[in-house]
């Protein structure tokens, strides 16, 4: 036989909940057999002895052509008496296989029948049969039920209100009036202790929680605290959900709280200082944002303030003004819209710059964009501020603004405008302006088509008439031609330019992208430049100049012909003197002809 070795036995278990003793009960152990786990049939012979390990209380039972499998084996033993009357006895294990003689391993083990098969023992690997009415770990009075390890409480289930458990670490506070509640985690050192008073309320883990409010839950992270009815703080740290049923999801010093005390459902997803207190408000993320109005809204970033009701605020340092009623916070130290719901309505978006940038009044649309306003492209690279201004929605002026370099001046920029025209509000006469404003009193307009049909365009950088206009009514420009708006007049010379005009060739064309048919008669504008020398370039005719150079031709012309008409009066009247003289000698010489 080979050199057997006996391992300690894995468990003791009862088979069936028959007569404790009298009933058979499950011996499992593990056999080696040359150092390895045994595997085969073997013979095993058990036999129990009183507490010294020498004489014989009950006869030895053999078990033949045990199946042994990676060293594993199980017996249902049964000897016939009831082994918690025997106290302490020991049990003797012997081995033998293939007919040969047994051996005994190792030592007699002491083996406590009361200790071991008290009630119903639980098999730890597993049990069969069992009833949940009368099967089951636990106590059956108002005790608590303690796991340890190490010796040290790990875990209680204490009975509280209408003997409902609360299940907890010992060391943590739980109140008596805690019902069917948990606390796990924390306990110990004392810094650490949860504390659960809520009914129904419950902590699974961290350190220094508290769950107050009825309902009420904490996931972990420290000191965190759930306070309002069914409020829960997911995890992170020194967060606070005091609304009803408000939500911190996570992050730090973040707190979801609500204002009226019955209604709340406000919620923190996470970040750092934020405040959810309007009922109904959030606050996703992002740092030291505040929701104060009801159903607000903050996705995130810094230091915004929806404080209107049904407002948002996003980016960095936007602000929709809150109202004036009891509870309202004022965020920032911003004063408030002065009624009842703030600035209500309200989406305001703020760039990174290092300032407020808060609203006006409620239903706004605001986007302050410093680094310009892309619609379907990006903005150029130095920047464009598009704004949209009106005073109320039904004061019949709107502005449409576009700012080539940014300004935190509302009135800076050019602006296209619609607006209350001459006959005032409510007038079917509204302007259209393009306006350029240095703020808010000075201002120059480039366009500008009143309601009554008449149009000016100016080409000065000054509300005075230069440029041309459209009068009522008209079918042709009229230029701006104050002699007040000009300077260093000189004088012409008519037939100077009527010569230069003349020599000047004119000829038939087209512009190139205009169809062939279409044909044009004039000069081109080089020509033009080297006969006058006037004009801004040499590929542009003004039409004051080639106005003015007919005009003038047509003076140089009237002069040209008034000298040659005065030379021909002069010469006949010459020729009527010479006639006048040769009737005379005529009239003479018939008169003496006559004698």
């Amino acid at each position: 036989m080979h050199r057997l070795a006996r391992s300690i036995a894995l468990s003791l278990s009862l088979a069936t909940s028959a007569t404790v003793g009298a009933a058979p009960w499950t011996y499992r152990g593990t056999l080696n057999d040359g150092g390895a786990p045994a595997n085969g049939r073997y013979d095993i012979r058990l036999s129990v002895l009183d507490a010294g390990g020498v004489k014989s209380l009950a006869y030895p039972l053999t078990f033949s052509h045990v199946d042994v499998r990676d060293g594993a084996f199980a017996v249902d033993v049964d000897f016939g008496v009831d082994l918690t009357l025997l106290g302490a006895v020991k049990l003797r294990t012997e081995v033998a296989q293939g007919g040969s003689a047994f051996v005994a391993l190792g030592e007699p083990q002491a083996f406590d029948a009361k200790a071991a098969l008290a009630g119903v023992c639980w098999d730890t690997q597993g049990n069969a049969g069992t009833d949940p009415a009368t099967n089951f770990i636990g106590t059956t009075d108002l005790r608590s039920l303690v796991f340890r390890v190490g010796n040290l409480p790990a875990l209680a289930l204490t009975p509280f209100a209408g003997n409902q458990p609360a299940l907890f670490v010992p060391g943590n506070s739980v109140s008596s009036l805690a019902s069917a509640g948990v606390a796990l985690g924390g306990g110990s050192p004392a810094a650490a202790q949860h504390t659960l008073s809520g009914d129904y309320a419950s902590i699974t883990g961290g350190y220094s929680n508290s769950a107050t409010g009825d309902r009420s839950h904490v996931g972990g992270g420290d000191d965190n605290s759930a306070s309002g009815y069914a409020s829960v703080v997911a995890g992170g740290g020194n967060n606070g959900a005091s609304g009803i049923y408000s939500t911190v999801g996570g992050g730090q010093s973040n707190f979801a709280t609500g204002t009226s005390g019955i209604e709340a459902w406000t919620t923190v997803g996470g970040g750092y200082g934020n405040k959810a207190s309007g009922d109904s408000s959030t606050v996703a993320g992002g740092n030291s944002n505040d929701s104060s109005g009801i159903y607000s809204t903050v996705p995130g970033g810094r230091l915004n303030c929806a404080g209107g009701d049904m407002s948002f605020a996003a980016g960095f340092r936007a602000v929709t003004r809150a109202g004036n009623q009891a509870g309202d916070e004022q965020c920032f130290q911003v004063a408030g819209s002065g009624d009842a719901n703030g600035d209500e309505g309200t989406f305001i978006w703020a760039d990174s710059q290092n300032a407020n940038f808060i609203s006006t009044g409620p239903n706004q649309f605001l986007v302050r964009s410093e680094g310009g306003v892309g619609i379907n492209g990006t903005p150029a690279a130095a920047g464009l501020e598009m704004s949209i201004f009106g005073a109320t929605p039904f004061d019949g002026f709107v502005e449409f603004g576009l700012i080539p370099k940014p300004s935190l001046n509302g009135n800076t920029g050019e602006r296209v405008e619609f607006g209350v025209g001459k006959g005032g509000v409510g007038a079917n006469d509204a302007d259209l302006r393009i306006v350029h404003r240095n703020d808010s009193s000075a201002f120059f307009e480039h366009l500008s088509i009143d309601g009554d049909g008449s149009v000016i365009v100016r080409s000065n950088p000054a509300n005075t008439n230069q440029g041309v206009q459209l009068a009522i009514g008209a079918g042709a420009w009229s230029t701006l031609s104050d002699r007040n708006l000009k300077t260093d007049i000189q004088s012409i010379l008519p037939l100077d330019v009527l010569e230069r005009l003349v020599a000047m060739p004119i000829q038939q064309w087209r512009y190139i992208g205009q169809p062939g048919e279409v044909q044009h008669i004039g000069p081109m504008a080089q020509d033009f430049a080297a006969a006058f020398g006037v004009g801004e370039n040499d590929t542009t005719i003004s039409t004051v100049d080639a106005d003015g150079v007919a005009l003038a031709a047509i003076q140089g012309l009237n002069q040209k012909l008034e000298t040659e008409l005065e030379q021909a009066r002069a010469e006949n009247a010459g020729l009527q003197a010479q006639l006048q003289q040769l009737a005379a000698r005529l009239a003479a010489l018939e008169a003496a002809g006559g004698r």
